[in-house]
């Protein structure tokens, strides 16, 4: 993989790296998402071409389901504790919005490493202002 490919992956490796999920678990969470909208033909293809056996892949979906309902309740606890104010999520929300953009676009304006670099540095600034721990 080449130019805004490599971009978007060092990005959405940091997002992993930084996050509660393994790269296995975001990549199930992605695949189990996508293949909701899948034919029925595609679906069957994507079960035969797993890495991991049948047992081990639905444990790892199951342990995703519940790091998924527990990232939840975590967001309404730390909002009820006061350790970020109301605004967070909406916060939360248009960073989520501009990464898609990064993501889906093959003319996004992020053209090099640096500027890369940058919106992580943003991204993490960001995050370390939310908290108020």
């Amino acid at each position: 993989m080449t130019g805004q490919n490599d971009k978007s992956n060092n990005l959405y490796r940091h997002l992993v790296e930084n996050s509660i999920f393994t790269p296995r678990q975001a990549s199930i969470i992605y695949k189990r998402l996508k293949s909701q909208s899948a034919t029925d033909s595609q679906k069957k293809s994507r079960r035969t071409d797993r890495e991991i056996t049948a047992g081990a892949y639905y444990r790892q979906v199951r342990q995703c389901r519940e790091k998924v309902v527990q990232l939840v309740y975590s967001a309404i606890l730390v909002r009820l504790l006061g350790a970020v104010d109301e605004q967070t999520f909406v916060t939360i929300e248009r960073l989520a919005d501009q990464l898609g953009v990064i993501f889906s676009s093959d003319n996004s304006d992020i053209s090099d490493g640096d500027q890369v670099e940058s919106v992580i540095s943003v991204m993490d600034s960001l995050v370390k202002k939310i908290c108020k721990v």
